[in-house]
């Protein structure tokens, strides 16, 4: 399989691919000429890639998970709660200081409406 479509399957670009080997979050592939040899291993590895990126990990919290993800499955559960268990504390900090952010400006918006009021 070309890097191309291996690529193309997962929805992200060749530089990708490569920037993933470079950084190894993906093994480096063996080669059968100018085609990558696309094993399982590696699809497996770009599916769980995918997941983490669509919950919003970032790629060194993945490289964080990725020295698991050929370990027994108890470990690999443990480190992935931990990773799981940080990002939603990093979230919910997040989404506290967005709410206050929301209310200040909702505050200066009532400030600048009884100016708007005042003045007509």
């Amino acid at each position: 399989m070309l890097i191309g479509a291996f690529s193309k399957q997962y929805n992200v670009t060749e530089r990708t691919i490569r920037h993933y080997e470079s950084i190894g979050l993906l093994p480096t592939l063996a080669r059968n000429g100018r085609y990558r040899v696309f094993d399982q291993d590696a699809h497996q590895r770009m599916m769980f890639i995918s997941r983490c990126k669509q919950i919003g990990l970032t790629l060194s919290e993945i490289s964080e998970l990725i020295p698991f993800f050929d370990a027994p499955k108890g470990e690999r559960c443990k480190a992935s709660l931990k990773v799981i268990t940080d990002k939603k504390s990093v979230l919910n900090y997040e989404i506290e200081q967005k709410r206050a952010q929301l209310s200040r400006l909702e505050q200066l918006e009532k400030e600048v409406q009884q100016r708007i009021a005042n003045t007509c």
